[in-house]
């Protein structure tokens, strides 16, 4: 009834499990707001623009956070895995407030992303 295995099989079956282990989780992100100056709200993004932001975070760059760099926007995040708030830069840098700046992330062609946050590309890097 049951079948011998070899060595060759029990080693490609157990290499399936952890690569199906230790795929991606999806990002799930409920809300976004964009805070300003004196944390005010510049924006709460809508799910379209949420599912959006989500798909630029697939694509960031893990840097470390450039000296003497402006953070003039917050974004407050509510999400199992990236949830708080987080500094942003209209460069596309991104880093969770805390003493370190880490993570520190920088998103690619932020152009589109500057416009879903409601702000714009002059400041500063």
């Amino acid at each position: 009834m049951f079948k011998k295995y070899n060595m060759k099989n029990i080693i490609l079956f157990i290499l399936i499990l952890l690569i199906c282990g230790c795929s991606k989780q999806p990002i799930e992100i409920s809300q976004i707001d964009v805070l300003g100056n004196k944390n005010s709200i510049i924006k709460s993004l809508s799910f379209n623009e949420i599912n959006f932001v989500k798909s630029k975070f697939k694509n960031m760059n893990n840097v470390s956070a450039p000296k003497g760099i402006y953070w003039p926007y917050k974004l407050k995040i509510s999400s199992e895995k990236f949830g708080g708030l987080w500094l942003y830069n209209q460069h596309g840098y991104i880093a969770k407030l805390n003493k370190a700046f880490h993570p520190c992330y920088k998103f690619r062609d932020v152009d589109e992303l500057n416009k879903i946050f409601g702000i714009e590309n002059t400041a500063n890097p």
